[in-house]
């Protein structure tokens, strides 16, 4: 039976959860612009819309689980990658090509490096990484972007609201070839469905004037 939403009472729902996946939904919903409440309410009332789950469940963890959220969001907010004697604060490197290129020699990463970097999910490797990104003589390509956000998407399930701040954020701690290109492909993989490729040739075409055809 379905009820009137107009004039149906306002009602609370309870719900008892573990308190390290309640902060990481919060960090989460905040960087998405919403709250878990309105996620709550999202979700049941697409649920009674569709008279199913509004997703697949799957008996198989994300490679990631929820661990890649929190530690995304913690990214997004500005705040060092784990606790272990790392500054308290994230400094952004800034100009990194001018850096970078008064101090010599520069470090071409991969997107290896880009995911334990921003996931903290393998503890040496993200110290390695951390301090030779915030070194600030670390350069990467758009294709090491591109195949850390199919990474991110397609592995560890996170938004793509979510990756394209990331990646935008990202893009301020390193230096990467055709920055501008990656910079608008981020705000349109944010926004859109395409994969990361996709969004690198429109904004590569937005850029020079081109048009864009595809039969995706």
């Amino acid at each position: 039976m379905k009820v009137n939403s107009m004039n149906a009472k306002q009602s609370t729902i309870q719900v008892r959860l573990n308190a390290i996946l309640k902060q990481q939904a919060e960090e989460l919903f905040d960087t998405l612009g919403t709250s878990t409440s309105e996620a709550v309410r999202l979700f049941l009332a697409q649920s009674v819309h569709d008279c199913k789950l509004p997703f697949t469940p799957s008996a198989t963890p994300a490679e990631g689980d929820d661990r890649a959220f929190g530690a995304l969001a913690h990214y997004a907010n500005g705040g060092a990658q784990d606790g272990r004697g790392r500054a308290k604060s994230r400094s952004r490197v800034g100009s990194a090509g001018a850096r970078a290129a008064a101090r010599g020699t520069v470090t071409i990463v991969d997107e290896t490096v880009l995911l334990r970097y921003l996931l903290v999910d393998e503890p040496a490797k993200a110290d390695r990484a951390h301090r030779l990104i915030v070194g600030g003589n670390v350069r990467t390509y758009p294709e090491n972007v591109a195949r850390a956000v199919d990474a991110l998407e397609g592995d560890y399930r996170v938004p793509r609201s979510m990756i394209g701040n990331v990646v935008a954020l990202l893009l301020d701690d390193l230096t990467c070839e055709d920055e501008t290109v990656v910079r608008i492909a981020a705000r349109l993989f944010g926004s859109g469905k395409h994969d990361f490729n996709t969004c690198l040739m429109q904004a590569r075409n937005t850029l020079h004037g081109c048009q864009t055809l595809s039969f995706k």
